[in-house]
């Protein structure tokens, strides 16, 4: 069911102020409850859906998404955002405080009592004249969390492309919740300056992302920051890793109702959601942790850094390919009848298709036509199922008497012009044991350790 609004929102206020919507959803639904429990759902997802288009998957490229903007700093805190990535860690199921009791004091009067839902947030911005109070049990919570990471081994024409079908988005206004606007004044002005009250800080939602005052613990006199800043933003092609970028960008992401538990490791996703950055619930001291010997927990690391998206609607992309960037339930076979024929329906536009990559593949292996065409058929085939352990569709290829004159990376860059990701690694004695193979948990940073064949499926090895 979903709930009508007494306010309008265009479609650029959906984008721009999310959580404005959701708390107007609760207020209405937990007006028409009474004085019952606090509901758990109120609709807001389909609402979202419904009001957005999203039923449609090609207005999805209409909504701002992080992994195709230069710099992640140029889409404002708290809208709504996509992010598509791969699922490389889950964690615990994270209990918070869902719901809280406002208490609104007028002078005079008696106080009265409101609630109001943290789904969807970090944490809870202070109002003048507004307690805030827990209402124990009833109250709690429970949501799933998970470490995501961009598509690992991404080709630069595919990023190129999805950037391309990106440039459709809603432009959204950089204005942040809570964001006033400062007051310009001239060189001759006088200020007079009025000592304030201290402003109310912000209220976490979880016990988690307090700042604790601890110090000492068995880390060799380091801090939890420099321990978190060594374990890095855990990539599995490290390469990859850039601090600030939208394309490098790892995000923590919070999933809620059916979509808790929903997702596995190596799922390739876009997530629709709120973007929550917080940097001023970083944890930068020691933790419990430390002083019980275990080491530092490295899953809270600044939201600045590795921002934090809370889902409304996820997706799964079995196969994510930029030309084709939909799920299988919403790609029919009308749908692809449509894409062929508009990008291969000219006459004989298939065989140059072939021979044009079978030219670029000889190039690069020494003229050998045939070694191209067997690589070709490595290149379109796909694990379509198993049977028992042996997979059905895989077709593995084993160049042998390689040229040593020939260097083996200038055939990873022709491949990767064919294909939308590519892992080319090194095999030999020394890299099988200095570098990381397959992922493995860390039990001091509470963290799974990624490796260089963690990818997302479809992805050329």
């Amino acid at each position: 069911m979903v709930l009508g609004l007494n306010q309008k929102y265009s479609r650029a206020d959906l984008l721009r102020m999310p959580l404005q919507v959701v708390d107007a959803l609760f207020t209405q639904q937990a007006s028409a409850a009474g004085s019952g429990a606090p509901p758990a759902e109120w609709g807001e997802k389909s609402f979202f859906m419904e009001s957005l288009g999203l039923s449609d998957e090609e207005r999805f490229a209409e909504i701002p998404c992080i992994n195709d903007v230069g710099v992640v700093a140029s889409i404002p805190p708290f809208s709504l955002v996509r992010y598509r990535g791969l699922v490389q860690d889950i964690f615990e199921p994270e209990i918070y405080a869902s719901v809280l009791r406002g208490r609104v004091q007028d002078a005079g009067q008696e106080a009265q009592l409101r609630m109001m839902t943290t789904k969807y947030r970090e944490c809870v911005d202070p109002a003048i004249g507004f307690e805030l109070e827990d209402m124990g049990r009833e109250g709690l919570g429970q949501r799933g969390t998970c470490y995501c990471v961009p598509l690992p081994g991404e080709s630069a024409w595919s990023r190129i492309a999805t950037a391309a079908t990106g440039q459709q988005a809603i432009p959204v206004a950089s204005v942040t919740a809570g964001a006033m606007q400062k007051r310009g004044r001239s060189e001759d002005e006088d200020v007079e300056m009025v000592t304030e009250e201290p402003a109310k800080s912000r209220r976490p939602c979880t016990q988690g992302t307090l700042v604790a005052s601890r110090t000492g613990g068995s880390g060799g006199g380091r801090s939890a920051a420099d321990m978190a800043a060594d374990f890095g933003l855990n990539f599995p092609l490290p390469w990859e890793a850039q601090h600030g970028r939208g394309a490098s960008m790892p995000c923590i992401v919070k999933l809620y109702d059916s979509d808790a538990e929903s997702l596995r490791l190596c799922d390739s996703i876009e997530i629709l959601g709120v973007l929550c950055i917080n940097p001023e619930l970083t944890n930068f001291q020691a933790s419990h942790l430390d002083e019980i010997g275990l080491g530092s927990d490295a899953r809270q690391p600044s939201s600045a850094l590795v921002p934090r998206i809370h889902a409304i609607h996820v997706r799964k992309l079995p196969f994510y390919h930029p030309l084709l960037p939909f799920s299988p339930d919403w790609l029919s076979e009308a749908r692809l009848v449509s894409v062929y024929q508009r990008n291969l329906g000219a006459p004989e536009a298939v065989a140059a298709a072939r021979n044009a990559a079978i030219e670029q593949l000889t190039r690069h292996l020494s003229g050998d036509a045939l070694a191209a065409e067997y690589l070709l058929m490595l290149l379109v085939s796909r694990c379509f199922g198993f049977h028992g352990n042996q997979s059905l569709g895989s077709w593995p290829l084993n160049i042998t008497n390689w040229p040593s004159d020939v260097p083996v990376t200038s055939l990873g860059d022709a491949v990767s012009e064919l294909v939308p990701r590519l892992a080319c690694l090194e095999v030999s004695t020394e890299t099988l044991g200095s570098q990381r193979w397959r992922p493995r948990k860390d039990f001091e940073a509470n963290r799974l350790v990624a490796a260089q064949l963690q990818l997302a499926p479809g992805t050329l090895l």
